[in-house]
C-alpha cells in the first residue's frame, strides 16, 4: 500500500529539515514527540500534519479532472536551547529550507506561511525557547484515494 498524501508530504518537508547543511546538533522527527535530552545544546524540529481540509474552487469542474484540492496545515515546531531569538535564527532556516522548493519536488502545488505560534510564557523557568510555524499546503489528490496519484 502506498503512503497517502500527509504522508508523502510531512515526510518530504521532514527531509528538508534533516538534509546537508543542518545546523549542528539538529534532530528531526515527523510527529508531535518531543526529544527526552534536555542538555544546553537541544536543537529539534518536529514537523507534523495539524488540519487538512478541501480547499475552496471558485472554478469551474471539468470532468475530466478526477482529483480532489486539499489544503493541508503543516506545522514545524522548532525548539532550542536559549531564548526566543535564538530559536528565531532557527525558524527563519527550516522556512528558507521548504520555501527553496515550494512544489516539493512536484508533490503539492504550492506551499504558503501560515501563523507563528511562540510558547512559552514571560514567569517561565524553561531552559529553552519553542516556536511553531505553520505551513498551509496546497496539494491534489485521486478523487477516491487518500494516496497520491
Amino acid at each position: 500500500m502506498a503512503d497517502t498524501c500527509v504522508t508523502q508530504i510531512v515526510t518530504a518537508i521532514a527531509a528538508l529539515m534533516d538534509a546537508t547543511g543542518a545546523p549542528t546538533g539538529l534532530t528531526v522527527t515527523a510527529s508531535r514527540v518531543r526529544p527526552t535530552a534536555s542538555d544546553a545544546a537541544l536543537k529539534h524540529i518536529a514537523v507534523y500534519p495539524v488540519h487538512d481540509e478541501a480547499a475552496p474552487s471558485y472554478e469551474r469542474r471539468n470532468r475530466l479532472f478526477q482529483g480532489a484540492r486539499r489544503r493541508l496545515t503543516v506545522m514545524i515546531e522548532c525548539r532550542c536551547a536559549g531564548t526566543d531569538l535564538d530559536n528565531e535564527a532557527l525558524r527563519a532556516w527550516a522556512y528558507d529550507q521548504v520555501m527553496a522548493d515550494p512544489s516539493l519536488g512536484t508533490l503539492v502545488v504550492n506551499v504558503e506561511e501560515g501563523a507563528t505560534d511562540w510558547a512559552g510564557d514571560l514567569d517561565s523557568t524553561a531552559d529553552y525557547s519553542q516556536a511553531g510555524l505553520e505551513l498551509v499546503v496546497e496539494y491534489v489528490r485521486p478523487r477516491r484515494s487518500l494516496e497520491s496519484a
